[in-house]
């Protein structure tokens, strides 16, 4: 073997070897970024306490059978939104498609936290034209996830044509805590939903990880 071959290899080595660190540091800054993340937007803005409160205000208003919407009662804070749903025009149901966040083996706050934290969409999601769809994805959801005119809210099973999340059923009154919590990403009351809002379009749905990725990326000078 000659000299020069010996020190390609010995070279080679070096830069797996700062590979191998360059990955470790990465990966460290990822979890740094991500709890520095939790602990300036999250955390603060989705208190169990402040969602507590929110939840039984509403649960009373309902619970009274004083709440109406265009002349009906709402005998649940879910309820409101799925009319909000139904009353669009027919333009904008065929060509809206929906997923309800419940949270099946947790909480639907976490539940939806996760999908914005992650980008992974896991369930169906249907048009709002089609009953059956919406029988399934969207009632009885305390948040629906609406997507852009004309466009899959999915795309490989990542979040990608959000347009915007309603936050309905008993956390109605916590919107403002999410677009604390979340800022960049669209937030809407039921009663803020309206075909207007679909005349234009969101950005790709970037997840906090993927920002996470793209700021460590910057910092490593890649």
């Amino acid at each position: 073997m000659s000299l020069n071959k010996i020190g390609n290899n010995f070279n080679l080595g070096i830069q797996v070897g700062n590979s191998e660190e360059i990955e470790k540091k990465k990966a460290r800054r990822r979890t740094e970024l991500l709890l520095e993340y939790n602990d300036k937007f999250i955390a603060p803005n989705l208190e169990e306490k402040i969602l507590r409160d929110s939840v039984d205000e509403v649960n009373k208003i309902f619970n009274s059978g004083k709440f109406f919407y265009d002349g009906h009662a709402m005998h649940t804070p879910s309820m409101f939104g799925e009319v909000i749903l139904e009353n669009l025009p027919d333009s904008v149901k065929e060509q809206v498609v929906g997923h309800g966040v419940r949270g099946l083996n947790t909480e639907p706050v976490s539940a939806l936290v996760n999908i914005l934290v992650t980008g992974e969409l896991k369930g169906d999601w249907g048009a709002l034209k089609r009953n059956d769809n919406r029988g399934g994805t969207l009632t009885d959801a305390d948040f629906v996830l609406l997507s852009n005119l004309g466009e899959d809210l999915t795309v490989n099973g990542q979040l990608s044509g959000l347009r915007t999340i309603m936050v309905g059923g008993k956390y109605m009154n916590t919107v403002d805590s999410f677009r604390k919590a979340f800022p960049g990403i669209s937030f809407r009351a039921p009663q803020e939903i309206s075909e207007k809002i679909f005349n234009r379009k969101e950005e790709k749905f970037k997840s906090v990880k993927e920002q996470i990725e793209e700021a460590i990326k910057k910092e490593f000078g890649e």
